[in-house]
């Protein structure tokens, strides 16, 4: 009995920790020049936790090869620069980004 509820503990807190991330593209910005084309993209990552929710506002610049895009990251992850965290009520979010 004790074994299948540390069983049933165990399967109810990885069910809280495990969360669904959804992304949405908030800005695409073309900036062509002559050498490079760059890309600025914006992306509001949110992951839903069965007892919370985090909003993050990440920032990309991504390059034109043609047939795709090779982004990287400028904030947040290993960067000294953190992404900002998003608030939020019911389903809209908003940061302090502008």
């Amino acid at each position: 009995m004790r074994k299948l509820l540390k069983m049933a503990l165990a399967l109810g807190l990885i069910a809280v920790l495990s969360g669904c991330h959804q992304y949405r593209i908030m800005k695409f910005a073309d900036h062509d020049n002559a050498e490079t084309k760059l890309n600025q993209l914006e992306v509001m990552k949110v992951s839903n936790f069965f007892v919370y929710a985090m909003a993050e506002h990440q920032f990309w610049l991504c390059t034109d090869k043609g047939d795709e895009l090779e982004c990287t990251r400028t904030c947040g992850g290993d960067r000294d620069v953190q992404c900002p965290m998003a608030t939020g009520g019911g389903s809209v979010l908003s940061t302090n980004t502008r």
